[in-house]
């Protein structure tokens, strides 16, 4: 990560964190004006009253784990993009409710130092008993529809670019991964065609689809027949050879996390697929070229992560 992405990744990491437990959060982390609509908890002025309402009890402890981090931002105004998927223990260190979403958050830059302007969350899936004394969203009321308060308009690229010099390869191909995952996940089609190529190749266990326009038509029915879809990836290894990337990670299975024992310490993840990215650089952009998806279940275990 960029400087500005790591400190942002570790302000809204504790920041969220600090919502849930004993903690303290600072109204001095905010802007006069911040902002939070959550989909399980919506219309909130004051960080205070959005830790008063989401605050669990001593009973009660929580684990996340974040990925698909993306930050774009100008002189003065910062967008963020984060996946989470949260895990609520009991005192027993027994898994109760599992919870997985997505974040949008714009920071302005005040008093040298990047504030919270405005944090959107959609609630993406659950499991267990909720404890979050709200209703959760019915998927059955948007079936094959995403929710919209984190849409595809507050993607941190819709107007908002580094320069080029700001970002390695990693972090652009990293970027571009993370758009595509978005794409899928918010049906945001434009910002598909922005990174796949044009010739580009998708393969599965069952077939292949070659050509952006046909991997885009088997994405879009594929969109169309889940309610929520949140396409976690962990980042396990990233190769480059000339002007080719080669990225591999794997799908978090969403809301199917593993008990290992009774410790909270003892926390593994599952995965339930592999992918394989091949990004070709063209003309200084980098495209997805080839895309290898393969359903397996894989070791619970809990991979580097870029």
């Amino acid at each position: 990560m960029g400087e500005c992405e790591e400190n942002l990744y570790q302000f809204f990491t504790g920041f969220e964190q600090s919502l849930y437990d004993d903690s303290s959060i600072k109204k001095e982390w905010v802007t006069d004006g911040f902002y939070a609509q959550f989909s399980i908890c919506p219309d909130v002025h004051s960080c205070l009253e959005l830790k008063r309402r989401l605050r669990l009890t001593s009973d009660y402890r929580i684990k996340s784990l974040y990925t698909n981090h993306v930050v774009c931002k100008n002189d003065k105004i910062a967008r963020q993009s984060i996946y989470v998927q949260n895990v609520i223990f009991n005192q027993e260190g027994k898994i109760v409710f599992e919870y997985a979403g997505r974040y949008s958050n714009s920071y302005q830059w005040k008093n040298h130092k990047w504030l919270l302007n405005e944090c959107r969350y959609d609630l993406d899936m659950s499991s267990g008993e909720n404890l979050l004394k709200y209703k959760l969203n019915d998927p059955v009321v948007y079936g094959g529809h995403s929710l919209c308060i984190v849409s595809e308009y507050d993607a941190p690229w819709r107007g908002l670019k580094d320069s080029p010099e700001n970002r390695t390869d990693e972090e652009t191909a990293l970027e571009i991964i993370y758009k595509y995952a978005y794409a899928i996940d918010n049906g945001d089609w434009y910002s598909f065609v922005e990174v796949f190529n044009k010739e580009g190749i998708f393969e599965n266990i069952e077939t292949s689809y070659i050509g952006a326009d046909r991997v885009l038509e088997f994405l879009k029915q594929y969109r169309h027949t889940v309610s929520n879809a949140q396409h976690a990836l962990f980042i396990s290894k990233m190769k480059q050879s000339g002007g080719n990337m080669v990225v591999e990670g794997y799908l978090l299975r969403n809301c199917k996390f593993k008990e290992m024992g009774s410790s909270y310490s003892e926390l593994k993840y599952a995965y339930k697929a592999r992918y394989i990215f091949t990004l070709r650089k063209e003309r200084e952009k980098f495209e997805i070229y080839r895309v290898v998806f393969s359903r397996e279940d894989l070791p619970a275990d809990n991979q580097q992560v870029y």
